[in-house]
């Protein structure tokens, strides 16, 4: 490897040797992490792509090193490889990923959210396996936004399955909001089958491209077992003479 290094530094111009060194920066961490990450420091590999790789392989090693030093990283820099190497770490120690976020506080502004990007459903699906409280503190804390929207909705799933009464109770005192309608949209399919009941009044807090077919889904479930009783609160329901109509056509075509 020393040897090869020599040898690019002798190309003619620079751009041959950058490119080789990048390449030999993966090579060197594998088998030496910190010395990779000293050429980094050095500016001797600028890429982000090497940044990624080298706090990854760190990270397989001792995690607190590596979120050390990716903290010490440019700020524009910085999210995006912390989300990286969280989603590398994710898949092989969840629960140093876990402490990794608790502690951190990388993620509360809104270009430092966007850097996380898809990262949040995959460690916030992961997290609420093991601590649904703590997955759902983390994601509320993030920047408002889409990427919060996503973590929260995969946190909220894994709460519907576990105990959908409590997460009813928490999804209704959300602000009306594409994060809500998801939910309700989760918990009115997850109840169906248990509380046809239940399901057809979560049904109606729905926007509109939903509603209409999951009142219906829910009543037939409903009029398996008491079949005056859906058609009743159907007529109760709280919702418009049209809105109703559709509903009914929606239960027709379901056969």
């Amino acid at each position: 490897m020393e040897r090869a290094l020599q040898w690019a530094k002798e190309l003619p111009g620079v751009g041959g040797y950058k490119v080789l060194l990048e390449q030999a920066v993966y090579v060197i961490a594998e088998e030496d992490s910190q010395r990779a990450a000293a050429m980094i420091d050095r500016g001797e590999v600028t890429t982000d792509s090497a940044l990624y790789r080298v706090d990854s392989r760190l990270a397989e090693t001792d995690p607190d090193v590596a979120f050390a030093w990716i903290s010490e990283q440019p700020p524009e820099r910085r999210s995006g490889a912390v989300a990286r190497t969280l989603g590398d770490l994710n898949r092989f120690n969840p629960q140093v990923a876990e402490a990794q976020l608790r502690a951190s506080a990388v993620f509360r502004t809104e270009d430092q959210c966007q850097g996380l990007g898809n990262q949040a459903e995959t460690i916030s699906r992961a997290w609420a396996t093991t601590d649904l409280d703590g997955a759902l503190a983390w994601a509320s804390g993030l920047f408002p936004g889409n990427v919060q929207n996503a973590a929260l909705k995969h946190v909220v799933c894994s709460w519907i399955d576990d105990d959908p009464y409590a997460a009813s109770e928490w999804i209704a005192q959300l602000d009306d909001s594409v994060l809500k309608h998801q939910a309700s949209r989760q918990l009115a399919s997850a109840v169906r089958d248990e509380d046809p009941e239940a399901a057809f009044l979560w049904s109606q807090t729905l926007h509109k491209d939903y509603q209409h077919r999951m009142m219906a889904v829910a009543l037939r479930t409903w009029q398996a077992t008491d079949d005056q009783g859906a058609l009743i609160a159907l007529e109760n329901a709280d919702t418009s003479n049209k809105d109703r109509t559709v509903v009914v056509k929606k239960l027709e075509n379901l056969g």
